[in-house]
């Protein structure tokens, strides 16, 4: 009897080792395996100042002449910013006409700058324009020493809407009795290459974020402007292939500039 129980209990015994259901797979626990976002890279600063007395050095900038006008221009330390120098006694709207070169200003980072960048600024003007960011050739030395512009485009910013200028150089003719062509053997133009036009869109006397995408593609360069929630772009195939420099521009009436960034993107 002993015997035969003892038989019994090893036959359910196997039977409840094999016999069992199989577990559904579909039930079985899944081992999760997280894959990690792509990295992009880092974001990398290639200068930065805040034009504020004691947060910026002055020594890593220099002042450019343009070949249109014939005086030496300045930017002044103000309360929190700079402005360019504009002649006392003028007006607003003398400074919108013919006294327009008046407070003409270029300043360049020493720096040099290649391939896509990203420029960030912060401006705001005082009547109706025009302050801006300039992306520039090197620029050339005169017979007296003095820095001035030549191949560069200047990305403006006015009361209407945002502009990107390119400025080039022709020769000039021979027959010319202008001084600055005798000075040079060369003629100034410029060339809209893009634009907004919305009128009275950006206020006087309010800092406007302005940023500057310069992009190399495949196709071609690319520059793409923001301002105020407004985009404008083009390609821009005149952009240096190698390196190039970076800078402001104050022109036909009173601008401030607040800060300068330059990072890879």
């Amino acid at each position: 009897m002993k015997l035969f129980s003892a038989f019994i209990a090893a036959f359910l015994l196997v039977c409840g080792a094999y016999g069992a259901p199989a577990k559904d797979p579909a039930k079985a626990p899944v081992k999760k395996t997280l894959r990690k976002a792509p990295r992009r890279n880092a974001v990398k600063t290639y200068y930065q100042a805040q034009f504020v007395k004691g947060k910026w050095n002055p020594a890593d900038w220099e002042m450019v002449r343009s070949w249109r006008f014939d005086h030496d221009a300045a930017f002044l330390q103000m309360p929190g910013c700079i402005q360019n120098r504009v002649p006392d006694g003028l007006t607003d709207e003398e400074l919108q006409g013919k006294k327009g070169n008046a407070g003409y200003a270029i300043m360049l980072l020493k720096q040099k700058f290649k391939g896509n960048a990203l420029i960030t600024c912060n401006m705001e003007f005082d009547y109706r324009m025009a302050p801006g960011i300039i992306i520039s050739y090197e620029p050339e030395k005169t017979s007296g020493g003095k820095l001035e512009l030549r191949e560069h485009f200047e990305v403006i910013l006015y009361d209407d809407g945002l502009n990107l200028w390119h400025h080039f150089f022709e020769k000039a003719s021979p027959k010319s009795k202008d001084p600055r062509v005798l000075r040079t053997g060369v003629e100034q133009k410029w060339r809209k290459q893009c634009y907004l036009t919305e009128k009275k869109f950006y206020k006087p006397k309010t800092k406007y974020e302005v940023t500057v995408k310069i992009n190399y593609t495949s196709r071609g360069p690319q520059i793409e402007i923001a301002a105020g929630g407004r985009i404008i772009g083009c390609y821009a195939p005149q952009m240096p292939k190698g390196e190039y420099r970076l800078g402001i521009v104050g022109c036909e009436g009173r601008n401030r500039f607040y800060d300068f960034k330059v990072t890879n993107r």
